[in-house]
Parts: C-alpha cells; structure tokens; sequence
C-alpha cells in the first residue's frame, strides 16, 4: 500500500462513545485528550495517538482495511497501563470514504472527524461568536455613552430604541451561554494539559 492510499485513513476520529444528547457531549470539543489520531507515514505505516498522550503505536497494513502493530507497546498514561492492542481496522461507507476505525481496546471504535467537526474549527467557531457578543454588548453602551459626552442629539424613536435594547439583550444571553458552556470546556482543558 502506498504512502498516497494510507492518507485516506489519516485524520482526527472521536470516541464513538460519548454522551450525544446532554451537555455533556461538549466533550468531543476538548482539544486535549479525547481524540484520536491517526498519521501517515513514509513507510506505509500508520501511527496512531490517543488521550493526549506523547505514547504512539504504528501499525502496517496486511489487508485491505486490516493493520497490524509493529511498534508500541503497553504505555502508562495517567496512572492506567493503556495498548490499543495488535489489530487496527477501518471501515468504509458506500461512497468509498473511510468512516470508522476499530482497535481491540475493549473492542473500541472511533468515528472519523469532518474538518468542520473537529475541535479546533468548532472552538474557533465560538470563539469569534463570543468576540461578536462581547463586542456588542461592551461596544453598544460604550458608543451611547460617547454621543452622550459629546451632547450628540438623535431624534428619538422609541422603535428604534426597543431594537437597540432588544439586540443588546440577545447578545449578553448569547454571552452568557458561551460562557456557560466555554468555561468548564476550559478547565478541562487547563487539567489535561497542566497548565
């Protein structure tokens, strides 16, 4: 198998197993330790990563979607001796696009990430939605208060009032939620990479 045909299994995947319907499913955005990645290599191998750890196991291929461990053994990662075992396996949807990735740890499978899943282009996301919020829930006040200091006179409208009020509120909620939901995301975060 060339080099060019292993990049079709390389990329992000994510536990199959995590929470889909609560909050909890935030998980999947942790940068940190719950990806899975898998590499191409030069050597028509493959290496595989998990949990954030500098531990990688590389795998050959012996059949079509079927890999073998050649290198990597039991590693210690946070007090748990954890090997994903000997065999690696991958299967394809009916487009031909490799989907999921199985390994033997406990039977374990992982899903393959879109780009616009993984947990950079979603972290990216809300950030520039929080930037967005922040700037107009700071940025609002702040330019009424400046047309107040330099006695600028608008025509009032009371419409045109309730909007500003109204975009103001929406936006301090939608800041509020991104913080709800970005501030344990970071902790997390912080804890597994010991910052």
């Amino acid at each position: 198998m060339s080099s060019e045909s292993l990049e079709r299994f390389a990329g992000s995947y994510r536990w199959v197993k995590y929470p889909r319907s609560t909050l909890g499913k935030a998980i999947a955005l942790v940068p940190g330790p719950y990806p899975v990645v898998i590499r191409a290599n030069q050597d028509t191998s493959l290496s595989l990563s998990f949990f954030g750890a500098d531990a990688e196991w590389r795998y050959v291929p012996v059949e079509q979607h079927v890999f073998k461990k050649v290198e990597g053994g039991p590693q210690l990662l946070g007090g748990l001796l954890v090997d994903p075992g000997d065999t690696l396996v991958f299967r394809e949807d009916q487009a031909g696009e490799v989907t999921y990735g199985f390994v033997s740890l406990q039977n374990t499978a992982f899903e393959k990430l879109a780009w616009y899943e993984s947990a950079a282009v979603q972290l990216g996301t809300m950030g520039a939605l929080l930037l967005l919020f922040v700037s107009a829930v700071v940025l609002w006040p702040l330019g009424a208060l400046i047309d107040r200091l330099r006695k600028r006179t608008r025509e009032p409208n009371p419409t045109w009032r309730r909007a500003l009020w109204l975009g103001w509120m929406v936006n301090a909620l939608n800041l509020v939620f991104l913080l709800v939901v970005l501030l344990p995301l970071a902790r997390d975060w912080c804890m597994v990479s010991h910052c």
